[in-house]
């Protein structure tokens, strides 16, 4: 067997890697048994090449070969829909694998240096995505072991329908496919107690809900109301519970609260903070913040897929102008500093790029976003955007999809590669991370489910 690195030749960089079988040919011409027929998308320019032949093979050496000029073909990308089927198959293959003699009431979160998941317990936010996994392969396959399975650990996530945060994480993409499924009037309760927990959290004066659990770094005692980007994502379940019931307030408060998002957090740029607070009683802007990011004024990149997302998701629900223009100046952001592989680092501002952390969640939920946004483009008469965010958006699932990051043949139990969970904490970098996983299979039916795919 080989592995194979390069690198940049200039800055040591790694660039892409393979590995596979390599039939020597019994012919004596050493010049026949290293060329390598498997081919890599490289960046345009002069790479070293390191060729590692596999220490129990009869040839147990390492060759140094540096200087290759590689210059990116033109070649046709690999057929992507079967390229998301083999995907898709290894997917159930690792999930199988997650739940085998896993408790019902235990949560995989990221994988620990040996590959193996890191558990949480049903209090966590991440709690919901491995149901929300398996109800993805249920929707792919139509195979009721994965409902059965899902149906299992979603139900003991019925307690966090009384949390205030970070509910569609753990509550919407679990419970909507389980009520959905059985229509269940007590499945459906437990979507619309999380609502109205939800909605305990309003503020009219800031015009946004509020995410309590981080005070700002500012030190200004005026910065006392905080809002998370990330939980844009919650006004898809205020969406479902004002169609689901008629309460317009739901409805009316979650369109604020985008526009305040769209106003403060997401810069003139297209960049985003992660964080902005307010003085709760005056409504008054104090501050923008970016806590997971590498500094207060960078773009995050999990945060700005999140923004991506939810701002299509806004646009679907309300055909509001204004929310489809936020999620394009968003997804432009995004697409526009992705390197060569599609795949972002963790931070698009983190001047130690190309040697710092890349985060494969972030790509996923990006591509997940993208693929709705281009579809939603495309009813809307505009072919040529549509066409252009779904090429982008099957480019990045094609890199994901790759070698480079499906973690097949690798320790990892889960899904993806080379996901960031918290680099200025130190935790969890260059692991696979659950809601990775979950949104990646989304993207992947998201995908299939486009006419022409």
């Amino acid at each position: 067997t080989f592995h194979v690195e390069l690198r940049d030749a200039a800055t040591g960089a790694f660039v892409s890697n393979l590995t596979g079988t390599l039939t020597i040919p019994n012919t004596g011409n050493h010049e026949d048994w290293v060329t390598l027929t498997r081919e890599v998308a490289l960046p345009a320019g002069t790479h070293a090449l390191r060729l590692v032949i596999d220490s129990n093979s009869t040839y147990g050496s390492t060759g140094n070969f540096d200087a290759f000029t590689l210059t990116a073909g033109t070649e046709p990308p690999p057929d992507a829909p079967q390229q998301m089927d083999a995907a898709a198959m290894f997917a159930e293959q690792q999930l199988r694998n997650t739940i085998d003699g896993l408790a019902n009431n235990a949560y995989p979160e990221h994988t620990l240096a040996d590959g193996s998941w890191r558990l949480q317990n049903v209090n966590h936010w991440t709690a919901g995505l491995l149901p929300g996994a398996l109800w993805q392969l249920y929707e792919r396959t139509g195979d009721t072991f994965w409902r059965d399975q899902a149906t299992a650990r979603t139900l003991p996530l019925a307690g966090q329908a009384s949390k205030i945060d970070d509910l569609t994480f753990r509550i919407l993409n679990s419970f909507r496919p389980l009520y959905e499924s059985s229509g269940s009037d007590t499945h459906r309760q437990v979507l619309l107690d999380a609502a109205a927990s939800k909605n305990t959290q309003w503020n009219q004066t800031v015009g946004a809900f509020r995410t309590p659990w981080r005070r700002s770094d500012s030190g200004d005692p005026r910065a006392n109301y905080g809002v998370l980007l990330d939980q844009s994502m919650d006004m898809e379940l205020m969406f479902w519970a004002a169609r689901e019931t008629g309460n317009q307030t739901y409805y009316d408060r979650a369109v604020l609260h985008l526009q305040t998002v769209a106003e403060h957090l997401v810069r003139s740029d297209g960049g985003s903070y992660h964080w902005v607070y307010f003085n709760d009683q005056t409504g008054e802007f104090v501050s923008g913040e970016t806590y997971q990011g590498y500094s207060d004024e960078s773009t995050w990149a999990r945060g700005q897929a999140w923004g991506i997302y939810s701002f299509t998701m806004a646009y679907r629900q309300t055909g509001r102008a204004e929310f489809l223009a936020t999620a394009r100046e968003l997804a432009d952001y995004f697409l526009a500093r992705l390197p060569a592989d599609n795949v972002p680092f963790w931070d698009f501002d983190d001047p130690a790029a190309p040697n710092t952390w890349k985060d494969s969640s972030a790509a996923a939920i990006a591509a997940s976003g993208l693929l709705e946004l281009s579809q939603l483009l495309r009813a809307g008469g505009n072919g040529a955007a549509a066409d252009d965010y779904h090429a982008q958006a099957g480019g990045i699932l094609s890199s994901l999809a790759s070698d480079a990051y499906l973690a097949e043949g690798t320790v990892s139990d889960g899904i993806l590669l080379h996901g960031a969970l918290n680099v200025p904490d130190n935790k969890g970098m260059d692991s696979s991370l659950i809601f990775g996983d979950y949104y990646f299979l989304e993207a992947i039916n998201r995908y299939a489910a486009i006419p022409g795919a």
